[in-house]
């Protein structure tokens, strides 16, 4: 009973540290804040899951959410009979899926205006169950209390990720979805009945439709499956569920794709623009960019209409793959540059620290080609004065990989099928951004793995200093492996 009191009491603190920090949320991503209002308000005004050219696209949506707060001020909505005139013609919209827009245009037809306030509210109400996810996920799984308690209250007081659940970007919902699906999993493996499974797919193909790059995350998945499960038929059996369920979440969004272009995407069409301003993090001789804007101007200069479009993304990939063939090694060290970066990500958690008046990433890299590196080596002091609040999450996220290396290492022989399964997405997303630039949202689905890594850690501790640090043939296992006196 204490112990469900507690996690009730994590959730609601989640739920007020989202709503805190909401009111800070529109900051550096307010560019796509702005993408994500537009699409709904098309959606809203009845012209469907397109956009505008994109050199008319930021003036356009500024006008609809002008007009929708006119309209609220009469007590009428967005829709077919109150919507402003194209400024041109219609173009399909294959960037983002539609997923998060349709959530936003949902509470804008529930609640009014203004929409950002109330979408904000609903999202922290949603993501508030976070804390509850990461206890349920670590009892299936190691059946510990302790730390499964610890793990939950740590990731309700997470800042960085309170934060994140606070905007109006689909990556909090992305993250919710994917430990949805582990719990899934960890349940199908505890259960051995294949429905879970499905639903395991289906979650992750939700989470893919908030952040494309999530559906690749079932490889590694599969393969933890094949640790987790014994024989080799049942971890077939439910690897291909998670995949069909995956697809099946996605089929829609891929069939409408093919019914506009003849080819079948299953996911975002910028993957060749990111990968292109990926080579832009570090100086490089091709004139990449870590820069939105650079890739649009590269694009449009090539006859384009955007980085966006589906012939854009071919291209840029086919640019990248130069790159590639002329200096390999430039792939392969920029990938060990960012691993730091993504271990120990540097997120946002809303504070608009007075100190930073060049970005890392505008400014240094982009304007004198510097490194993030050279940055540190060569401006230590504006470095530790602007980015301080970044650092100490960063110190955070470091402890968290620590402590789930603690974690994999203290519980492989006595957990195999569960440290397998625990470590697939943090593996995943390590590996993935290697290749990709960091921005730290992207990765931000890895903080609940980094507190049950922290909240095993704590508890492993707390245990050996309860026991004297003592290696009795009792005391001593239960020390080993973090375990709590009755």
């Amino acid at each position: 009973m204490l112990r469900c009191s507690s996690l009730l009491l994590a959730c609601c603190a989640a739920l007020v540290l989202r709503l805190v920090l909401a009111s800070f949320a529109l900051s550096e991503d307010q560019g796509m804040v702005r993408y994500y209002l537009g699409l709904a308000d098309m959606l809203s005004s009845g012209y469907g899951f397109h956009r505008t050219h994109i050199d008319e696209w930021e003036g356009y949506t500024r006008a609809m959410r002008d007009r929708s707060r006119e309209l609220a001020a009469e007590g009428r909505q967005l829709d077919a009979s109150t919507r402003l005139p194209l400024p041109g013609p219609l173009i399909p919209e294959f960037y983002r899926n539609p997923v998060y827009p349709a959530f936003l245009h949902g509470v804008y037809r529930a609640f009014g205006e203004p929409v950002e306030r109330n979408a904000r509210i609903v999202q922290a109400v949603l993501t508030a169950v976070y804390p509850l996810l990461v206890w349920i996920l670590v009892r299936l799984l190691f059946e510990r209390s302790g730390p499964a308690l610890l793990a939950a209250w740590l990731t309700a007081l997470h800042p960085a990720l309170a934060f994140l659940d606070g905007t109006l970007l689909a990556d909090g919902f992305a993250g919710l979805f994917l430990l949805s699906a582990m719990v899934a999993l960890a349940a199908g493996v505890r259960s051995r009945k294949l429905r879970w499974f499905l639903l395991a797919g289906l979650l992750l193909g939700t989470s893919a439709h908030m952040r494309s790059t999530m559906m690749y995350s079932w490889i590694l998945l599969g393969a933890a499956l094949f640790v987790a499960l014994p024989r080799w038929s049942l971890p077939v059996k439910a690897t291909v569920l998670v995949v069909l369920g995956l697809h099946l979440a996605l089929f829609p969004w891929a069939l409408r794709n093919h019914r506009l272009t003849g080819t079948w995407m299953w996911g975002t069409t910028r993957g060749g623009a990111t990968l292109w301003e990926s080579a832009g993090q570090f100086p490089n001789p091709w004139g990449m960019k870590l820069l939105d804007s650079a890739a649009r101007e590269h694009a449009q200069a090539a006859g384009f209409e955007s980085e966006m479009t589906p012939e854009a993304d071919a291209w840029f990939v086919e640019e990248v793959l130069r790159a590639v063939r002329e200096d390999p090694m430039f792939f392969v060290v920029a990938a060990f540059k960012r691993l730091p970066w993504i271990l120990a990500p540097p997120y946002q958690v809303g504070y608009r620290n007075p100190n930073r008046t060049m970005g890392m990433n505008s400014y240094f890299v982009n304007e004198k080609g510097m490194s993030p590196w050279q940055v540190l080596l060569q401006h230590p002091d504006y470095v530790f004065a602007a980015f301080w609040d970044r650092m100490l999450v960063m110190l955070i996220g470091a402890a968290g990989m620590l402590g789930l290396l603690w974690m994999a290492i203290s519980r492989w022989r006595s957990h195999p099928a569960a440290v397998a399964l625990l470590l697939a997405v943090p593996i995943f997303m390590v590996g993935f951004h290697a290749v990709t630039h960091v921005t730290p949202r992207y990765v931000a689905s890895l903080i609940p793995y980094q507190m049950i890594g922290i909240g095993f850690a704590v508890s492993d501790l707390r245990s050996r200093l309860r026991l004297g640090g003592g290696w009795s043939r009792d005391g001593g296992e239960r020390a080993r492996h973090g375990e709590e006196r009755p």
